[in-house]
């Protein structure tokens, strides 16, 4: 069954639909953060990195990546199919 069609019935199948890819993107978002917490050791050892230049990299400058790349690809992805 095609989404449009999930879409125009109002089931519970379009809605299914759409969380489950949701609830996937959320975790990965969850679990990036987490990592770069967890492996903050080993990646300032490795790159030599301050404690200022680390928290940068954790705090806003990850939250502008994120949203700069993630975001506007997700957007232009949404924008492909045809809507009727």
């Amino acid at each position: 069954m095609t989404a449009e069609r999930l879409h125009a019935s109002g089931g519970a199948g379009y809605r299914n639909m759409m969380l489950v890819p949701l609830t996937a993107v959320t975790v990965m978002n969850v679990v990036a953060r987490q990592l770069i917490s967890i492996l903050s050791p080993t990646i300032m050892e490795d790159l030599q990195l301050s404690d200022t230049q680390l928290g940068l990299l954790k705090g806003n400058e990850f939250a502008l990546l994120y949203t700069l790349l993630g975001r506007r690809r997700l957007g232009v992805l949404t924008d492909e199919p045809s809507h009727r």
